[in-house]
Parts: structure tokens; C-alpha cells; sequence
């Protein structure tokens, strides 16, 4: 059986190596245009969000803080754990690293719904 999966390997390196570079685009994106949007004083600021969606409707690490600072530090941790997984450092220490990256980007886009800013938008469903 490890003979058959070993001529995987390729595959899986070019997979993991490219969902590596789109987490560092979009983490690279989110660091330069999430403040002016969502910022403190943003287009749609995330406190905004956090007072008018529940928690429970979108998990987000931004209801215990949503100042500027926190929000480029969670991107540029993004950005970091992004170039960790590019270089083939999580393969080989674990998944917890990319699961981490995983997580990270959960965080940034539950705080980024335009769907559920506003009240009441959280429980419809999506169209």
C-alpha cells in the first residue's frame, strides 16, 4: 500500500503549494484593504457587526476586540503562517500549522460578511 501512494506525492506537493500561494494573496489583500473597510472608522466597521450579529451566527475572534491593531495583526499572522505553508515547513512538523492558516482565514471572513451586517440578515439563508 505505501508503494501505490507514494507516486502521490508530486500531486500533493503542487496542491499543497498552491492553496498555500491563495492563502498568501488573500491574507496579502486582507492586510491592505481590511482596515479601510472594515476598520474602526471603515466602510462597515466590525464593532457595527459584532453589536448587530449574535455570536453564535458568526463566530468570529473580533467580538473580544475589533481595533485596527487587531485587525492587522490576525492578517499579517495570516500572512506569516501563509509563507509557512509555502514553504513545506507544517508537512513536516504536523497539520496543526495548516490548520492554523485554516483557521486564521475563518476568522477574517465570518468578521467580513456584508450578508449578515444587519439585523435579522443572519437567519436567512443564502440565496
Amino acid at each position: 500500500m505505501p508503494d501505490e501512494l507514494s507516486g502521490y506525492w508530486y500531486s500533493r506537493f503542487v496542491f499543497e503549494r498552491g492553496l498555500a500561494f491563495i492563502y498568501l494573496i488573500a491574507f496579502v489583500c486582507a492586510a491592505n484593504q481590511f482596515v479601510p473597510l472594515l476598520g474602526e472608522r471603515g466602510l462597515l466597521p466590525v464593532s457595527t457587526f459584532t453589536r448587530t450579529v449574535p455570536f453564535r451566527a458568526s463566530p468570529s475572534l473580533f467580538y473580544l476586540g475589533s481595533q485596527d491593531s487587531v485587525l492587522r495583526l490576525t492578517a499579517w499572522i495570516g500572512v506569516a503562517l501563509s509563507l509557512l505553508a509555502l514553504s513545506g515547513m507544517p508537512q513536516r512538523l504536523g497539520t496543526i500549522w495548516a490548520a492554523a492558516t485554516w483557521a486564521s482565514s475563518r476568522l477574517l471572513l465570518t468578521a467580513g460578511s456584508p450578508r449578515c451586517a444587519r439585523p435579522g440578515n443572519h437567519a436567512r439563508p443564502a440565496r
